[in-house]
């Protein structure tokens, strides 16, 4: 059964600011700056100012409706995940206000966050488990979105800077393209309080993760019988330059296989990062009919994500 990616539909805020601009905000100081925009190739951040996070959320489903053709009452299920903490005011329910706003009026709801950034694979597994596994199940509509509200939290120490970002991806069963072909999710709970987890605990998950993302991306190759050769694209989170071209040398694969051109003008978007890379991968017609890619996420605390996929 073919089960892929029927339709992407992003919000990404039009407002851009220069890291430079937001030193003082982030407390960065002149080493850090320097690596930031010349190590880890970060120039501009997205900043959401008026929108919040449900309405950059709608604005994303907004953008889904209008560019594909999609039948509200197919879709039986709808998957949010978030990184950032979400607030909403007292009995208020996003998710039921989106199903009656959309017609979404035969789907399920539920919202997992434990992954952080790398819940969206998890996501993109659990539709492709979901609909596998109901025969009467048409799609799923997974939908993520963070905005920083605090902005001198931005910064993630010695890695990257948080932008605002919302996407909605509708998996379905008879998808010509983008077939999801199998997911891989390991979680090596190395720390628990993020940045706020001690020095030390802190400096080893830095140390670690890349050896846990390839550990994943091995496992995830090596079950489906695939080798690195066998894939045109790998779709990354917007770490950073460096943690990227490191796992591409240690695998022995070129670093123009890695493809998150949204890292220089957005930031980490959290669980929209591959998400906005594959839309403008397939907008830039990076990947054509009969290619094979890879989704590659990680998350603050020891969380991995892939999923191999047939354009």
């Amino acid at each position: 059964m073919r089960i892929g990616i029927q339709g992407i539909g992003i919000y990404v805020p039009n407002n851009r600011i220069n890291l430079k601009e937001l030193a003082s905000t982030l407390h960065l100081s002149e080493n850090e700056l320097d690596v930031l925009m010349n190590t880890h190739r970060l120039k501009e951040i997205a900043i959401e100012t008026k929108k919040n996070a449900n309405e950059m959320l709608i604005a994303a489903i907004e953008n889904l409706m209008l560019h594909n053709k999609i039948d509200s009452t197919d879709v039986g299920l709808i998957l949010f995940t978030h990184t950032i903490l979400q607030f909403s005011p007292f009995l208020s329910e996003p998710l039921l206000a989106i199903k009656n706003q959309f017609g979404f009026h035969n789907a399920h709801s539920m919202s997992v966050a434990n992954l952080n950034c790398a819940g969206m694979d998890f996501l993109l597994s659990l539709s492709h488990k979901w609909l596998l596994n109901n025969n009467h199940a048409k799609s799923v509509l997974i939908l993520t979105s963070d905005k920083t509200f605090v902005e001198d939290f931005r910064y993630l120490k010695e890695s990257s800077v948080m932008g605002d970002a919302a996407c909605a991806v509708l998996v379905s069963k008879g998808s010509q393209q983008n077939q999801i072909i199998a997911s891989n999710i390991n979680v090596d709970a190395t720390i628990f309080n993020g940045e706020a987890s001690a020095p030390e605990e802190f400096d080893w998950f830095l140390k670690s993760v890349s050896t846990g993302i390839i550990k994943n991306l091995k496992s995830l190759l090596k079950d489906a019988n695939f080798n690195s050769d066998d894939i045109t694209l790998i779709i990354p989170s917007n770490i950073n330059f460096p943690t990227w071209s490191n796992i591409g040398k240690i695998l022995k694969i070129p670093i123009e296989k890695f493809y998150f051109p949204t890292l220089s003008n957005t930031g980490h978007a959290h669980n929209s990062d591959p998400i906005l890379n594959l839309h403008q991968a397939i907008n830039s017609k990076k990947i054509h009919p009969g290619d094979y890619y890879v989704t590659l996420t990680a998350g603050i605390g020891g969380t991995f994500g892939c999923t191999l996929f047939k354009c």
